[in-house]
């Protein structure tokens, strides 16, 4: 009976952001706290955040850098929720400079995914993302990630994602590859030390020069064919030229606006294309 009374008394503390404004909602909860007479800092914290739609709880823990939420004090934790929830003035030109850079960062090639997650992290305190700021992290996350094998089973993830539970993911699925890689590498090492004994003895035994004398010469066959060799320019995918004297080696693609290919040519928006093709 106890446990029904508490889960019903929870059910009526939810606030539901349709029905009901934040100011009537935090009076009602306020009320609420003063009938339990509940005046623990950390127990009001928890009743709040119990309250609240998962996207705005979220949020909060987003904005807290994945830190308890409930160690903060309330009045700074229902500042914070009503920074994502009001409605806010126009951003300025900086904040959407910053929200710029927010969306276009990539992880770069010698970067860490713990180390792209606080980048991210430090570029969203400028962007006054609010309440938004969990889902656009992760939507930044997972289409900057560098490995695309990576990038796959995060959208194929069946569970609610949110930017904490898509990092931990991330970084899950990067152990798992790294473990299956190195056991490839040792036993790919172990297999040619195997191989390496068991030719010893054959190249001993091509030092003798009575069976050098039998072996015949064989004339070298050409490494590539003509077609083989023959390679196109990677800025515009012609074989008529080299990439040093194609025409587009100024220009800039209109795809990532980086200089020195066509779109046509562009490595970015192959990914891209593979990616929209695998999940249409």
């Amino acid at each position: 009976m106890a446990e029904e009374r508490q889960s019903t008394e929870s059910k009526a503390l939810q606030w539901n952001a349709n029905d009901e404004t934040l100011t009537a909602f935090l009076d009602r909860l306020q009320v609420e706290l003063d009938d339990r007479e509940i005046i623990d800092n950390q127990q009001c914290v928890s009743c709040l955040i119990r309250a609240l739609p998962p996207l705005i709880r979220n949020g909060l823990k987003a904005m807290s850098n994945d830190q308890d939420v409930t160690q903060q004090d309330y009045q700074q934790v229902v500042e914070e929720i009503k920074q994502q929830c009001l409605p806010q003035a126009q951003p300025s030109k900086t904040v959407w400079w910053h929200r710029a850079q927010l969306y276009q960062r990539k992880q770069r090639s010698k970067e860490s995914i713990e180390q792209y997650k606080n980048v991210l992290l430090t570029l969203a305190k400028h962007c006054q993302l609010h309440y938004h700021q969990d889902m656009m992290l992760t939507m930044v996350f997972i289409a900057g990630l560098r490995e695309r094998s990576i990038r796959r089973r995060l959208l194929d993830y069946q569970q609610e994602l949110n930017f904490i539970k898509v990092v931990d993911y991330a970084l899950e699925i990067k152990a798992e590859k790294s473990a299956v890689e190195t056991t490839q590498d040792n036993t790919r090492i172990n297999h040619d030390s195997d191989h390496h004994d068991d030719h010893a003895e054959v190249d001993d035994n091509s030092k003798n020069p009575r069976r050098n004398r039998r072996r015949e010469k064989r004339p070298q066959q050409a490494r590539n064919t003509y077609h083989e060799s023959k390679k196109s320019c990677y800025r515009c995918g012609s074989f008529a030229h080299l990439a040093a004297s194609c025409t587009y080696r100024r220009l800039y693609c209109d795809w990532c606006g980086k200089k020195g290919h066509i779109v046509r040519e562009c490595y970015e928006k192959m990914d891209y294309d593979d990616d929209y093709n695998y999940y249409d």
